[in-house]
């Protein structure tokens, strides 16, 4: 039975809005790999990305660093992840370390703590949060030194204000990330950011309207990573209040998912 249209019929209760700063209960992400990274405007940058993983599996190769760019929400943490998954599913370790949510001395800690000749892989997300930070550089280096002597692939991202190695204290580290292979994304347009909200629902046997799409893309944040969490609360809340996907329900949600932020709410 179909229950994405509206309902119908005397006697029925209408449907529960989503109350101002209430967090949204959505249902489980699933996990990242490059199969439902959401930015096909970055086609190459991802076919680029599946090769690393192919290189980090091969015997006894060298793979070097990979230096994956972009702005807010283009997707680097979707796609380090994604690396990763394809790592340790073609049968080798790979581990994934968020630097930026880790905090600088946690960060620190953990690149510090040695060991890394064991992994075919190292995604090291956010390495801006380490730039200015002399013990964090130097710990950085080091990983980066002795990753080097080792058939071990890093893959690191950074957002892409200002040229490569700009900022850092260390012109090691500086010169390091200038000789890394750059792998750059970009955020979509307004075609693009269309088709991938179209795609998103058309994958789940969702009608949305034209109108309705367009209203979301003029009224919800540009990046990548939000507007695929609000495709997937819409489709939550359709689903929970038994409505179709309208501007009305779409304001709702886009309102709660704000208020969240602002909140708080991660």
């Amino acid at each position: 039975m179909d229950r994405s249209g509206p309902v119908r019929g005397r006697g029925r209760a209408s449907p529960r809005p989503v109350p101002r700063g209430e967090p949204l209960p959505l249902v489980p992400s699933p996990p990242d790999r490059f199969s439902n990274y959401l930015g096909s405007t970055n086609g190459t940058s991802v076919a680029r990305l599946r090769a690393y993983a192919r290189a980090c599996l091969e015997e006894g190769g060298r793979r070097g660093s990979l230096l994956l760019l972009g702005p807010r929400g283009s997707g680097k943490s979707h796609l380090a992840r994604a690396l990763v998954a394809e790592v340790r599913e073609g049968g080798a370790e790979a581990v994934y370390l968020d630097l930026a949510a880790a905090g600088t001395e946690t960060a620190r800690l953990l690149l510090a703590a040695g060991g890394w000749e064991r992994y075919a892989c190292l995604a090291l997300d956010g390495i801006g949060a380490l730039r200015g930070q002399r013990a964090s550089e130097e710990a950085l280096l080091s990983l980066l030194v002795e990753s080097a002597a080792q058939p071990t692939g890093v893959l690191l991202t950074d957002g892409e204000e200002g040229e490569i190695g700009e900022g850092w204290i260390l012109p090691d580290v500086a010169s390091r990330l200038r000789a890394a292979e750059a792998v750059r994304l970009r955020s979509p347009d307004e075609a693009e950011r269309l088709a991938v909200l179209r795609a998103f629902f058309a994958a789940r046997r969702t009608p949305v309207g034209e109108a309705v799409l367009a209203w979301i893309d003029a009224h919800a944040p540009r990046d990548l990573t939000t507007l695929g969490a609000l495709a997937g609360a819409l489709l939550h809340e359709s689903a929970r209040q038994k409505r179709r996907i309208g501007i009305g329900l779409a304001r709702e949600v886009l309102r709660s998912m704000s208020e969240v932020a602002v909140g708080g709410g991660r």
